[in-house]
């Protein structure tokens, strides 16, 4: 066989075996970039919703930096959802929205636990209890709340507390906890109780806090 052929056997040969390998550990984000970029959705929440445009204007300066950082490592699709959001909360908060610019924060949140779900510290479902409730406060802080909004997220919460108790056989209390927790939000929606909702949602929030200390990812790849 004459040498370009074999030149170019060779090459064929390592460019199928490269295309068909796996992405390596270096084209993954670091569990650095991963906490900040999630922080920094959750942080941009809070000081949007407790009307503190310093420090929200900060956070979303913060967010925007780190999407723009993790993008390239996400799917397509996530990336581009990412960036419609960021943008999205970026304009609310221009504009004043203060809970609208969350409410966008929060889609950033939960387009990045949903892409990175196999490097969180902890499970999905402990995450997405942790976007129900920051959501949640998002929703009642709007000059008139989207009650049917609201009917959603808590459904969605459902899901998650279903998923997180299966887990925690080991710890009753918190177990007991976490349906506690569900069925005040399901009460306060049915009711259409704004201070109701907004003292439970608040301990989801707190609860997460607990949940993340006792339940880790199973997931090979999770960050410690």
């Amino acid at each position: 066989m004459p040498m370009r052929r074999i030149y170019l056997a060779a090459f064929s040969a390592l460019a199928m075996t490269l295309a068909s390998a796996p992405l390596s550990a270096q084209t993954q984000p670091s569990c650095a970039l991963i906490e900040k970029v999630i922080s920094a959705a959750e942080d941009f929440s809070e000081f949007a919703l407790a009307g503190d445009r310093q420090q929200a204007r900060a956070s979303l300066a913060a967010l925007r930096q780190f999407a723009l950082r993790i993008k390239p490592a996400l799917p397509a699709a996530a990336s581009a959802n990412l960036e419609e959001a960021v943008s999205a909360a970026e304009v609310a908060f221009k504009n004043g929205g203060n809970p609208q610019a969350a409410l966008a924060a929060l889609s950033a949140y939960r387009i990045l636990v949903r892409a990175l779900n196999t490097r969180l510290t902890t499970t999905l479902d402990v995450a997405m209890l942790d976007y129900s409730g920051f959501r949640l406060h998002a929703l009642i802080a709007a000059a008139t709340i989207d009650w049917r909004a609201v009917s959603d997220t808590v459904a969605q919460s459902a899901d998650a507390t279903r998923n997180t108790r299966r887990l925690l056989a080991n710890e009753p209390g918190l177990r007991d906890l976490t349906a506690s927790v569900q069925n005040g939000l399901e009460g306060a929606s049915a009711a259409k109780s704004a201070a109701w909702l907004q003292s439970t949602a608040q301990i989801q929030l707190d609860s997460v806090d607990l949940l993340e200390k006792v339940i880790a990812n199973p997931s090979p790849t999770a960050c410690p």
